[in-house]
């Protein structure tokens, strides 16, 4: 495995914060944005958006009810990503898109270029983390992909990436569960 450890520090993808201001959210008519997550005593995932209303996720599994589908933690490149709250140590994500392109960015990214599959997904799921076994899951990865554990991610198109996150996805745990949209009052 390559030395260095991408977990730590500000990832940023693509250098941008993506936080400009939309003037129009608060316009009549105007698709409400999220702005915030967190999770309630029944561990739902309350999302509240800038209209005063808000979408309550219950049921599923984690990935899903956080819109996480690779249970990427609440970090600095989570929050630079997308990330609205947290639910424990786990990202929050406005939507379900925005959580799989965190994942596309992290896998993506120059410092994981020398990473193979393998190492990548004993990096992502490390075996010191209860309930997780690395091997097991790489090959999961690989078998559901099509892709070598020994493929350096560098030399991944973004396809071959898609299907590696795809299948991460699956291994994840991504399974749904009820959406209940309250209206602002």
């Amino acid at each position: 495995m390559p030395a260095g450890d991408p977990t730590g520090g500000e990832w940023t993808g693509d250098g941008e914060d993506g936080k400009e201001e939309d003037e129009s959210s608060n316009v009549q008519g105007a698709t409400p944005s999220p702005v915030s997550a967190q999770v309630d005593e029944n561990k739902n995932v309350v999302i509240q958006y800038d209209d005063g209303s808000s979408e309550i996720r219950s049921g599923g599994t984690p990935a899903w009810r956080n819109n996480n589908p690779g249970n990427m933690l609440y970090r600095d490149f989570t929050r630079a990503n997308g990330a609205i709250g947290r639910d424990g140590r786990f990202a929050i994500f406005p939507d379900s898109d925005t959580g799989y392109q965190a994942m596309i960015v992290r896998l993506s990214s120059p410092q994981w270029n020398d990473y193979t599959l393998s190492d990548a997904i004993h990096i992502w799921a490390p075996d010191s983390e209860p309930g997780n076994n690395p091997d097991q899951y790489a090959a999961f990865v690989s078998r559901r992909s099509g892709l070598a554990l020994d493929r350096q991610l560098g030399s991944m198109t973004a396809s071959e990436i898609d299907s590696m996150a795809q299948a991460m996805k699956i291994r994840e745990g991504w399974k749904p569960g009820t959406i209940k949209t309250i209206s602002s009052p």
